[in-house]
């Protein structure tokens, strides 16, 4: 076995933590002997973010080893180990950073995704979106009503619509 990583994992939240989000905090990595996992949790979800961020920074400040920080929201319920799977894209792909994309728990079909457009801060240049087939199926441990899959997929086809429109436009 490898030497285990040194991580911290943080959850932000509103204090409304999933059981599977709960399983996916625990169950992130297979070895967890030198991971930190804190959980801050309030109304104020940004404030949450930067106090994990900021315990991250200290840990290093202090002199502790830290070879990896990531977020897991508090609804958000993972596969197991699904740390282990980012780490070893991370290293395999050379990357500094590595997010993966959540819908946005609404009809819209949104993700929490985006990159930021270099003109303004405060407006997406793009968002991410899933596949049609990605993160629309009920299931026993994550029931939800027929009618949000149909608006999230209505979503995706009227942006699909949209952008080709755009595309003929501009040829």
């Amino acid at each position: 076995m490898s030497d285990p990583k040194n991580i911290i994992l943080g959850m932000p939240g509103y204090g409304r933590q999933t059981s599977a989000a709960g399983r996916g905090f625990w169950r992130a990595c297979r070895d967890q002997r030198t991971m930190l996992n804190a959980y801050y949790n309030g109304s104020l979800l940004a404030s949450n973010f930067n106090q994990l961020w900021c315990l991250a920074l200290n840990h290093v400040h202090e002199g502790r080893p830290l070879e990896y920080f990531a977020m897991l929201h508090d609804d958000v319920g993972p596969e197991d180990f699904w740390l282990d799977k980012l780490i070893a894209e991370l290293e395999d792909k050379q990357l500094d950073v590595l997010s993966v994309v959540v819908p946005i728990k609404d009809s819209r079909g949104m993700t929490s995704m985006a990159l930021q457009d270099p003109e303004d801060n405060w407006l997406p240049a793009a968002r991410l979106t899933l596949t049609p087939d990605c993160g629309f199926a009920p299931s026993g441990t994550n029931p939800i009503p027929l009618d949000e899959p149909y608006a999230k997929l209505k979503a995706l086809a009227e942006a699909a619509r949209r952008l080709r429109a755009e595309q003929t436009a501009s040829a």
